[in-house]
């Protein structure tokens, strides 16, 4: 006859699940999460069972507790009183566990099940391991825990050349702004979709006169859904636990490391598996810390969890702009490449392209100017950007004598950003006193040259010099305008023109070098050249004709590096001698924005800006308004793949449907831009897939 399985059975099986339990929360959480509590463990040594061992009222309750093991009792102790039952079940316990292999002495007679209350607070032992085996191990119920994603960290080559070299922060960053991984998991959300989105003729040379243009004749992912894990334990886990936590426990557990406290005699774990615990627990929270940019319009409905922003989206190089290619500029080696879209020239819509330093020959060598101009007609940029054939480029912003301070001293003038607003054409430039260390330099000023259509010349604006410190131009210096060395320009959408009807370009600005944050300005389009009717944004509101009240709008710190760093902050805060010591000390640093450019694209229907962060990778961010918030940082390109690359400058066409692809079809949801190369010193076109960006409506 089978023997029945006693209640010493029962008791080792629970005792392995205990440890099961206890061993598996440990190694996960770091700390024991499950504690089993029987109404018979207290025959052992506690004081308020045995305070209540006496009573028929704890002993009845003991009994439907312990439901299995009343089962295996004869029916003649069923007959004998309740305090006596439980004596001789405790003795019979204890000599048979022992060997829970053993057959019981006494096989007692079939008892009928009893009739038991439920315990909805705590689940008995006996209900957890119901119907399992003996001899089989209790495997437990793991915790779902999110996978991290797929994502490969930008890796960070040395710069040569002028770049700074760093690794990529994401996060960014981007480094700001990861947050822990359970202050974003939602319950059960919906799992997202993946994004998806819905002339090659050349003219003819130019044969007009330059006066008539200006020019002077010298990766998507799927969203990871989360679900709360039903573990069987005697009390409730916490939703979700630290991942450091997690982290510590694992080590601990396979004996690679001590947790930082418990275990400070232990040897450190290996530094190679901390970092990769440490990227893995990184690329982790910012895959789930990227934000929403799906916004459904007026009468529909957006998704219930759109897919993931991307950190990275890769770049494909079109093409040499400038000095690989044959021409009859005299250029062989420049940079910057600014476009902006120029109107209309004999009935056909042109943009015109600014450059920087300029020379003759490779390797900066032979007949160096300034700055230079182009143009260009070309509509199919899929195999580059064709400039027109205009002949010998000259200089075409200044010189401008008698502009310089006390002692000034100037080396160049560097153009940064042009607009066209009712056929006038602006271009703002740093007056560049001295080249400083890689990445930095000093600016005496920066201004706006407006080009003349009568004398076929760029004149400078002299009410728009902002003087970059004390004594550094002739214009007195201005709280604020060391943040405005450097700009870039994007003019309000028609469509977004308020009540008031003024239509407002919007002036980014950063301090000269490429460790400042980005600083945002406005003004009437019909006022451009007049200082005194700028708007500064200070992150809360518009404040006119006071820049020193512009807050950073992208930046990686509000903080100054080095040493001496809190002396800068304090120096240009508007709040001691009214921000003019800003003028002695210089700009803050710790932003890290290089060259910028900005364009509203209609294809995103969103901003977008791209710049050159402290890595020297180039970075893309989108945002509703030119004031933000700003998305997160997407990489699309790096150092490793381009060593030496900056500026980054957006084609104006992109996204508007005035370019074209192979099939003359519009070439809408591609982002067509420059970016400079310092070691070749020349100009390449880039293009970036917006697609994934696009918001998704259903």
């Amino acid at each position: 006859m089978k023997p029945n399985t006693s209640a010493a059975a029962h008791i080792g099986r629970i005792g392995a699940l205990a440890v099961a339990l206890g061993v598996g929360a440990a190694v996960t959480f770091g700390h024991g999460v499950a504690v089993a509590d029987t109404a018979d463990s207290g025959s052992s040594s506690s004081a308020s069972s045995s305070s209540s061992s006496s009573s028929a009222e704890s002993s009845s309750s003991a009994e439907s507790e312990g439901s299995a093991s009343a089962q295996n009792e004869s029916n003649e102790s069923n007959e004998s009183s309740e305090n006596t039952a439980a004596d001789e079940e405790a003795d019979e316990i204890d000599e048979e566990a022992d060997d829970i292999d053993e057959p019981a002495e006494e096989e007692p007679a079939e008892a009928q099940p009893a009739e038991e209350e439920p315990v909805e607070e705590q689940p008995t032992e006996e209900e957890l391991v119901e119907d399992e085996p003996v001899d089989e191990p209790v495997e437990e119920p793991a915790a779902e825990t999110p996978a991290p994603p797929a994502t490969d960290p930008a890796d960070t080559p040395d710069k040569s050349g002028d770049e700074p070299a760093e690794e990529v922060v994401d996060d960014e960053p981007a480094v700001d702004e990861v947050e822990d991984a359970d202050e974003v998991v939602a319950e059960n959300p919906a799992p997202a979709e993946p994004v998806v989105t819905d002339e090659p003729t050349r003219p003819s040379e130019r044969t007009e006169a330059a006066a008539v243009i200006g020019v002077s004749s010298q990766k998507s992912a799927d969203a990871t859904t989360f679900a709360a894990a039903a573990t069987p334990a005697v009390r409730s886990l916490p939703a979700l636990p630290d991942v450091p936590a997690m982290i510590s426990g694992f080590l601990a557990a396979v004996g690679l490391g001590p947790l930082a406290a418990s275990l400070p005699t232990a040897p450190a774990a290996p530094p190679t598996l901390w970092a990769m615990l440490a990227l893995a627990r990184r690329e982790f929270e910012r895959a789930f810390t990227r934000p929403n940019l799906s916004v459904a319009p007026t009468g529909v409905v957006a998704p219930a969890a759109a897919a993931p922003f991307p950190s990275t989206l890769p770049s494909i190089n079109k093409g040499w702009v400038t000095g690989k290619v044959p021409n009859n500029f005299g250029i062989g080696g420049t940079d910057l490449g600014i476009m902006w879209d120029g109107g209309i020239r004999l009935g056909e819509r042109f943009v015109h392209v600014a450059f920087g330093d300029t020379f003759k020959n490779a390797n900066m060598t032979g007949d160096w100017r300034s700055n230079v101009l182009l143009v260009s007609t070309d509509r199919n940029l899929a195999n580059g950007l064709q400039l027109l054939q205009t002949g010998y480029a000259g200089r075409f912003i200044g010189p401008f004598s008698g502009r310089l301070g006390l002692f000034g001293s100037e080396v160049t003038q560097i153009p940064t950003a042009g607009i066209q607003i009712d056929g006038r054409q602006f271009v703002n430039f740093m007056s560049v006193k001295s080249w400083d260390t890689p990445g930095r330099w000093t600016t005496n000023y920066a201004a706006i040259s407006v080009y003349d259509p009568a004398t076929d010349k760029w004149v400078l604006a002299p009410s728009t010099i902002r003087s970059a410190g004390w004594f550094r131009s002739t214009t007195r210096y201005v709280p604020g305008s060391q943040n405005f060395q450097q700009a870039a320009y994007v003019l309000q959408p028609e469509d977004q023109v308020g009540e008031d009807g003024i239509r407002y370009l919007y002036a980014f600005g950063t301090p000269s070098g490429r460790a400042g944050s980005a600083y945002l300005s406005r003004v009437a389009e019909g006022s451009v050249t007049d200082l005194s009717k700028y708007e500064y944004w200070d992150g809360n509101r518009w404040v006119a004709n006071r820049p020193v009240a512009a807050k950073p709008i992208i930046g990686d710190s509000t903080r100054s590096a080095g040493l001496f760093g809190f002396v800068v902050d304090w120096a240009n805060d508007p709040n001691v001698f009214g921000g003019y010591l800003g003028g002695l000390f210089g700009a803050k640093t710790g932003g890290n924005v290089s060259e910028m450019s900005v364009q509203y694209n209609e294809y995103l229907d969103k901003y977008v800006v791209l710049y050159g962060d402290g890595n020297n990778d180039i970075q893309l961010r989108t945002a509703d308004t030119p004031e933000g918030p700003w998305s997160a940082p997407v990489t699309i390109a790096t150092s490793k793949q381009y060593p030496g690359l900056y500026a980054p400058m957006i084609h104006p066409w992109s996204g508007t449907g005035d370019l074209r692809d192979s099939n003359n079809d519009p070439d809408l949801n591609n982002l067509y831009w420059n970016m400079s190369l310092w070691g070749d010193y020349n100009v390449v076109l880039m293009q970036t897939d917006l697609s994934p960006l696009k918001p998704v409506y259903v």
